[in-house]
C-alpha cells in the first residue's frame, strides 16, 4: 500500500509539472459526467490537519469509473515547488441518479520522500450512491494505523452511504464496505451554530458553509503581492473563517478561528467545546483559558482530564492544545494536579514537548499551598 501511494503521488507531481490546467477548466471536465441530466447534487471533498507531517484528504477519485479532479490533486498542484503549504478543497456536481463513487482517504505530504519514511494509513473503495436533487454532500473519514474509514455524509453530518473500512490485524490488511447502522436524522435547525462552526471541515466551499451558517456578518478580501489572496468571513458570535480566493471569489476553507468570550467559561459551554472541538478549537480554548487565568476547579478538572486522555496523541496540533491546558493548570494556585503532571513528566514514551511543559507546571505549583485533595484523572476508554 505504501509503495502504491508513493507511485500515485510521484505520478501526480509529474503530471502537475508537465501540464497546468485551471481549476475552472478541470471543473468543466468533471461536469461532463453530469451533462446528460439537468438535475444535480454537489459532493465536497474535505481535509483534516492530522499532525502526521501533512494533511488527511478525503476525496472522490472516480465517478462511474471516470477519473475526476479532487482536493488531493488541487492541493498537490497548489504546493508544487512552493515553500509555504496550502491545503485546498474541491467540489463537483454529480447527477441525481445511481452512481458509483471511488472514495479515497490519503495523507498529503509536502515531499514524495515523506511517503516512504512515514506509515501509510490510506483507505479506498467504491460505493454505490444515489444523491438527492439540490443536496450538498461531504466526503469525510478518519485515518489511523489500525482502522481507517471513509464515507459520504449530508449537510447535517448524517452518514448517507456505505462506509469503506481498512483494518490492520497483525500484518494483514482487510478492506470492506459496511452499512452504517446509526443513521440519526438530525435536522440542521436542531444543531446550534456553535456546534456547526466547530465541526466545519477544511476544504468546504463557501456555498456549503453559507448553507450551514448563513451569510457572514462581515467579509474582507485581503490581496497580497507575495502570496495567495484570502477572504475572511466574520461571524460576530462564532469567529473568523478564512478562504482561498479564485477569480475574485472566495472558494475553500483553509482556516477557522473560534471566538471566545465570558460565556465560554460557563460550565455547559466549556464542556461542550471540550467534547466537540477539534485540535484547532481546543488550542484556542487553551490560550483563552490561560489569558483569563482560569480558576474554576470544575473547569480545571475538565482540562486535566482532557490532558490525561490525549497525552499520547500523535496529532501535533492536539499536542499544542494539551500543552496550553498544562500551562493553565500550572498557573493556578492549586497543587491538586501535581501528581498527574509528575506522571506525565516521568513517562519517557510521551513527547518531550509535553513533558517539558509538565515539568514547568510542576515547578510553579511546588511553591503553592500543598494542603489539597489530589486530582485523580478519569482513565480514557478506547
Amino acid at each position: 500500500m505504501k509503495a502504491r501511494s508513493f507511485l500515485f503521488i510521484f505520478c501526480t507531481l509529474t503530471l502537475v509539472s508537465c501540464k497546468s490546467t485551471s481549476v475552472h477548466e478541470t471543473a468543466m471536465i468533471d461536469s461532463k459526467i453530469s451533462t446528460k441530466v439537468s438535475e444535480t447534487a454537489t459532493v465536497n471533498d474535505t481535509l483534516n490537519i492530522s499532525g502526521r507531517g501533512g494533511v488527511d484528504v478525503f476525496f472522490v477519485d472516480e465517478i462511474n469509473g471516470i477519473k475526476v479532479f479532487n482536493a488531493f490533486k488541487n492541493t498537490t498542484r497548489a504546493n508544487f515547488g512552493q515553500n509555504k503549504y496550502l491545503y485546498l478543497g474541491f467540489h463537483r456536481a454529480v447527477p441525481v441518479e445511481p452512481i458509483k463513487l471511488k472514495l479515497v482517504g490519503a495523507i498529503y505530504r509536502s515531499a514524495p520522500i515523506f511517503y516512504i519514511t512515514n506509515s501509510d494509513y490510506g483507505v479506498e473503495g467504491v460505493i454505490e450512491f444515489v444523491p438527492s436533487k439540490g443536496q450538498r454532500y461531504i466526503v469525510n473519514g478518519s485515518l489511523s494505523q489500525n482502522d481507517s474509514r471513509i464515507w459520504v455524509e449530508d449537510i447535517d453530518g448524517n452518514i448517507v452511504s456505505e462506509i469503506v473500512t481498512r483494518k490492520t490485524v497483525g500484518k494483514q490488511i482487510f478492506t470492506e464496505n459496511i452499512v452504517n447502522k446509526a443513521r440519526d436524522n438530525v435536522e440542521l435547525d436542531s444543531k446550534s451554530s456553535l456546534d456547526i462552526f466547530h465541526k466545519l471541515h477544511l476544504g468546504e466551499h463557501t456555498d456549503l458553509i453559507i448553507a450551514k451558517l448563513g451569510k457572514p456578518d462581515r467579509v474582507e478580501i485581503k490581496k497580497s503581492i507575495f502570496s495567495k489572496d484570502k477572504a475572511h468571513y466574520f461571524y460576530n458570535e462564532l469567529g473568523k473563517l478564512t478562504f482561498t480566493v479564485a477569480a475574485a471569489k472566495p472558494q475553500y476553507l483553509i482556516s477557522r478561528v473560534p471566538k471566545f468570550n465570558d460565556s465560554t467559561l460557563k460550565p455547559t459551554n466549556f464542556y461542550h467545546i471540550l467534547n466537540i472541538g477539534d485540535s484547532n478549537s481546543l488550542r484556542e480554548l487553551g490560550k483563552f483559558s490561560y489569558v483569563q487565568n482560569l480558576s474554576d476547579i470544575e473547569l480545571l478538572d475538565a482540562l486535566a482530564n482532557k490532558v490525561w486522555a490525549e497525552k499520547k496523541s500523535q496529532n501535533r496540533h492536539m499536542n499544542d492544545a494539551i500543552c496550553w491546558f498544562i500551562r493553565v493548570l500550572g498557573q493556578t494556585e492549586n497543587t491538586r494536579y501535581v501528581a498527574m503532571l509528575q506522571k506525565i513528566n516521568d513517562d519517557k514514551n510521551l513527547s518531550r514537548k509535553l513533558r517539558k511543559y509538565a515539568k514547568a507546571a510542576i515547578s510553579n505549583l511546588a511553591r503553592k499551598n500543598k494542603d489539597v485533595e489530589l486530582f485523580i484523572p478519569n482513565e480514557p476508554s478506547y
